[in-house]
């Protein structure tokens, strides 16, 4: 970097004093870079499977399926429910859960609707 002037050192480790953290840009508004690694864990009944665990900047979005197959592979089935961040909400995913019947606790797609009703009032 120093002889060749460069601010920039692609797929090198970016710190000298914890030579394990890298930083990966995200491109996000509030903070464009991060640092740490990037794990896939599954819980179950209070114990956690670290099933992936990378340094290197990908989008987690494509590791559901990835993370469903280790599950059924280690427990003999299908996980009946998954809390994820909505980054792992994307169309594709959705549809995986939905022909695999998983439950999952996120927002639905498309707009919200201009008027909230309350799930107990019936309209006539």
């Amino acid at each position: 970097m120093l002889e060749g002037k460069k601010h920039q050192c692609k797929g090198r480790i970016f710190s000298i004093f914890k030579p394990h953290v890298r930083p990966i840009v995200r491109g996000k508004s509030k903070t464009p870079t991060e640092f740490g690694a990037k794990i896939d864990a599954a819980v179950y009944e209070g114990y956690t499977f670290i099933d992936n665990h990378s340094w290197d900047a990908y989008n987690e979005r494509s590791n559901l399926s990835l993370q469903i197959r280790p599950f059924k592979e280690r427990f003999g089935y299908l996980p009946t429910t998954i809390l994820a961040d909505k980054i792992y909400m994307s169309k594709a995913n959705r549809k995986v859960l939905k022909e695999y019947e998983t439950k999952t606790y996120c927002k639905p797609l498309g707009r919200p609707p201009k008027e909230t009703r309350s799930p107990n009032i019936s309209r006539r």
